[in-house]
């Protein structure tokens, strides 16, 4: 009888001892699994944050806006000529009728529209308002189409988008080659378009 009870002990020991391998066999993939799972969602996380930073990056390039239904103003980045308007007079050719300044770029990556008022007096072609920037190796150069002629104050402008990488642009208003007229602007404005 004793010996049964021994055998009977013996045999509840290898069981408690077989359970608890099975448990801490578990336990260890119980925590190989969960160590898995944080490490796969770490992962997640940091390809959401990546693929938000793609598709930002591909909407700025674009020129898309994420919420395209939602309608936002155009943000005001310098107003020139206000007070007094400036003039390019060209009586011959060979005369210089351009007045031209170097300005920073706010944001690039980003559209821009400018926009003034002109008048005109005489002119015989090419008036011009407008860019000259340096993009890629290439000189890109966005302008308004003013017209020919006399005619009085009127509102001339032009959309553009500023490539990432340029810091500036030479804003360009005058008469250009050979042409020959009078123009004057005012009331010059450079809005970032959202």
């Amino acid at each position: 009888m004793i010996k049964n009870i021994l055998f009977a002990v013996l045999a509840a020991s290898l069981c408690m001892a077989n359970e608890l391998a099975s448990n801490a066999a578990l336990k260890k993939d119980v925590e190989t699994r969960e160590a898995r799972y944080n490490e796969i969602r770490e992962q997640n996380r940091l390809l959401k944050e990546t693929s938000e930073t793609l598709l930002e990056t591909a909407l700025r390039v674009s020129g898309s806006n994420r919420n395209e239904n939602v309608k936002t103003e155009p943000v005001l980045v310098m107003r020139l000529y206000t007070d007094e308007p400036v003039m390019a007079e060209k009586k011959e050719a060979g005369q210089k009728a351009i007045v031209q300044k170097w300005y920073t770029v706010t944001q690039d990556g980003k559209r821009y529209r400018f926009t003034a008022m002109v008048k005109g007096e005489g002119i015989t072609g090419r008036a011009k308002f407008g860019l000259m920037y340096t993009s890629g190796g290439k000189t890109i150069w966005p302008a308004a189409n003013i017209g020919i002629g006399s005619f009085e104050w009127k509102q001339v402008s032009f959309e553009t988008s500023i490539p990432f990488g340029v810091k500036s642009y030479l804003l360009l208003m005058g008469i250009e080659g050979s042409d020959t007229g009078t123009i004057w602007f005012k009331d010059v404005a450079v809005e970032l378009i959202p």
